[in-house]
């Protein structure tokens, strides 16, 4: 059986290293017409959904259970070659090229959990509230963070049109703040209760390179599921509101 990837580099970085970013390992499903990855982190306060649309539709369908996707990124940036195909074996990734040869061992099946986590009722949620996020909001938003280094709270709400994000924490006293807008407009609901999320979640989208992420948040669940689509890949990062 055969994985094909027709650009190896964006393979790693829009695939592997967002995933890698939340869980060492995972099963990375491969189907006819996809390549994809449900990934939580230990706690499962942070989930990430990512595809990859393959353009041919012409592969098997079948799982790969890798022990160490940091291992993986390592050994696929040793090719030099973008398409590339590799050799799925029984229990391993096998690549030979006229100067690069590897064997990548992988798990059994059921030794990595899958999570038991439904994307398709995440997707149902009542997303009564959306909003478009820059990059450059972003940025600016994790330079604000060297701050607020007491905090690892941001608190997101909506004012005059506008959606802003607060970083501080309201559970604690005398707590250095920093506000500012994170979008200039927004689509539904306004949010007139902050909603504090974990601000690993913006650590983890300033690695990653895209220019607008679409934003939707269910206010009664507290659930945000951030979407970034560049090229073939997809990539559902969801999270849920802390307490206070």
């Amino acid at each position: 059986m055969i994985v094909k990837i027709n650009n190896r580099s964006e393979f790693v970085d829009k695939f592997l290293s967002p995933i890698s970013r939340i869980n060492e390992n995972a099963v990375i499903k491969v189907s006819d017409t996809k390549i994809s990855s449900l990934a939580t982190t230990n706690d499962e306060t942070m989930i990430l959904y990512v595809v990859y649309n393959t353009p041919d539709g012409s592969q098997q369908i079948f799982d790969l259970n890798i022990p160490d996707i940091n291992r993986l990124v390592k050994v696929l940036s040793c090719i030099e070659m973008d398409n590339i195909e590799i050799e799925f074996d029984k229990n391993k990734l096998k690549y030979k090229s006229n100067n690069i040869n590897f064997k990548y061992h992988l798990l059994e099946d059921g030794i990595i959990s899958t999570p038991n986590i439904s994307f398709d009722k995440i997707k149902k949620l009542n997303f009564s509230t959306s909003f478009n996020l820059a990059s450059g909001s972003v940025s600016n938003l994790i330079k604000a963070s060297t701050f607020t280094v007491d905090t690892d709270k941001v608190y997101i709400y909506t004012k005059d049109g506008s959606v802003y994000c607060e970083l501080t924490d309201h559970q604690k006293h005398n707590m250095d703040s920093f506000s500012r807008v994170l979008a200039d407009a927004f689509t539904g609901s306004e949010l007139a209760t902050p909603i504090p999320l974990n601000f690993e979640i913006f650590r983890l989208m300033s690695s990653l390179r895209f220019e607008s992420c679409s934003v939707n948040l269910d206010p009664e669940k507290k659930v945000l599921l951030f979407v970034i689509t560049s090229g073939d890949y997809t990539l559902n990062f969801v999270t849920v509101g802390l307490v206070g």
